[in-house]
């Protein structure tokens, strides 16, 4: 779940590393022949290390496929997307944030995510109005398919990561 667009690899594994000598450092297992006793700190791992990389891996996958379709609704959200980190501020601070693993809140990724899909819409219906006054119902029924396929871009994503 490693992507070069994030470059998200070897934050994960240092993540990993923090949490694991959290778990099974000497202070917490002092006796490493306790095998019930790692098992159980093992199984604190996975569901620790899940929570904590859910953000960052949902982001990778989303931004992966965001930028590398050719999918004219995607071509859509990448614009907005583009456009809406332009804006500076927290438009691009917090993705950033989320990025570079700063930030671990899959409610802030989906708030921006939401965010980039809506700016979209906002551009997508500029560029028609300018266009035409007959673009425009068009326009309105791409939005419609831009909704429908920012939904189905992310929401796998998350229910696959932050699913129990």
């Amino acid at each position: 779940m490693r992507h070069p667009l994030t470059g998200g690899g070897m934050t994960v594994g240092l993540n990993d590393v923090v949490i694991l000598q959290d778990l099974l450092g000497p202070h917490k297992i002092p006796d490493r022949k306790g095998d019930r006793a790692v098992l159980r700190r093992m199984r604190k791992f996975h569901w620790k290390r899940k929570h904590i990389n859910a953000s960052l891996n949902i982001l990778a996958q989303a931004l992966c496929l965001l930028f590398a379709a050719d999918d004219p609704q995607l071509q859509v959200l990448r614009q907005g997307f583009i456009e809406d980190i332009k804006q500076g501020n927290n438009h691009a601070e917090e993705p950033s944030g989320l990025m570079g693993d700063v930030f671990h809140n899959p409610f802030l990724l989906f708030c921006h995510f939401a965010a980039i899909a809506i700016h979209s819409l906002y551009v997508l219906l500029g560029d028609s109005y300018t266009r035409s006054a007959l673009a425009l119902p068009v326009a309105i029924v791409q939005c419609v398919r831009v909704i429908f396929t920012a939904g189905h871009l992310i929401a796998p994503y998350i229910l696959a990561e932050l699913r129990p």
